[in-house]
C-alpha cells in the first residue's frame, strides 16, 4: 500500500532531522513510527517484566504513613 503524507514545516523538519539522526530514511523512520504505534496498541497487556514485579522487601509501603495525615479542615467538595 502506498500512502502519501502531507506534513507542516515544522513536523516536517522535525520527521527529517530525526530519520537522518537515526540513519534512516524518512520512509523508513515513518514506517518504524507505524509499526510501534500499532503493535502498542495490538499489545494492551502489562510488559512482563512489570507484571513479574514483586517490589522492593525493605521499602514500608506508603498506607503505613497514612495515620500522619492530617484531616482536612475544610472540604473542598461540598
Amino acid at each position: 500500500m502506498d500512502v502519501l503524507l502531507h506534513l507542516n514545516n515544522e513536523l516536517s523538519s522535525q520527521v527529517k532531522s530525526i530519520a537522518k539522526y537515526n540513519g534512516n530514511s524518512i520512509d523508513t523512520f515513518i514506517l518504524k513510527v507505524l509499526e510501534n504505534c500499532v503493535s502498542n496498541i495490538e499489545n494492551k497487556t502489562w510488559k512482563q517484566e512489570i507484571v513479574d514485579f514483586q517490589g522492593f522487601p525493605n521499602l514500608i509501603p506508603f498506607e503505613n504513613y497514612r495515620n500522619e495525615l492530617l484531616e482536612p479542615k475544610d472540604d473542598p467538595f461540598v
